[in-house]
């Protein structure tokens, strides 16, 4: 298995994060989940195109590791393929999950700084631009 950015949220049932498709209690509605970063091996991949939508198209960014923290490392959010420009850069947070938060052997959970979130926000208000996960790490 490639590492993989996927859409999660907790089983009700074990109470570990899982990806959306994943869930017995599943359905087509819409669904609270956080994106994280799932990987085979213990090293934090370098870059990641996460999928998006941007306007009405399906498109790929990327997240670039910017550097790496005590209890965190950081990603660069690049509008690489949707190419929208923002004043300011969208820092994301990488935690690393233990083995009773989830079942995957390397996971890391995406974070939103709160001036990351007021960007993605107004993105996605202005531009239709969502982060929708299930994509494949490139680097």
């Amino acid at each position: 298995m490639c590492p993989l950015v996927y859409y999660m949220e907790r089983d009700l049932e074990d109470k570990k994060y899982k990806p959306i498709s994943q869930l017995s209690n599943s359905t087509e509605e819409y669904v609270l989940g956080e994106l994280f970063l799932v990987s085979n091996s213990e090293g934090l991949p370098k870059k990641a195109r996460v999928k998006a939508i941007s306007g009405e198209r399906i498109i790929y960014d990327n997240l670039i590791h910017v550097e790496d923290r005590n209890l965190y490392s950081e990603f660069k959010l690049e509008f690489s393929e949707s190419g929208l420009v923002v004043k300011d850069e969208v820092i994301i947070r990488a935690y690393k999950l233990n083995h009773v938060e989830s079942d995957f052997p390397h996971a890391w959970i995406l974070y939103e700084e709160i001036d990351a979130a007021k960007i993605l926000d107004s993105l996605e208000k202005n531009d239709n631009y969502n982060l929708l996960g299930e994509s494949d790490v490139v680097a």
